[in-house]
């Protein structure tokens, strides 16, 4: 996921991931596969079973404006 600022902010490297429609908190094991940029989060090595899956990621800017966006993808055999 690519990301920006807004003018005269920084964003804060802090994020929340969540699953599902349960929207159960998958931050923390998302982290053992993330790396972080300045303007990126790339998640490699994500061992996920085989469906459907949901997973919304929160960030904000140092002012507190937030962003969310919802990752719809599949998973095939």
């Amino acid at each position: 996921m690519r990301y920006s600022a807004g003018s005269g902010a920084a964003i804060d490297m802090r994020f929340r991931a969540t699953y599902g429609w349960l929207e159960i908190n998958i931050t923390n094991r998302l982290l053992r596969h993330v790396t972080k940029t300045s303007d990126t989060l790339l998640a490699e090595n994500v061992n996920l079973p085989v469906g459907n899956h949901q997973v919304m990621l929160s960030i904000a800017d140092r002012l507190g404006k937030r962003a969310l966006r919802t990752l719809r993808f599949t998973v095939a055999q």
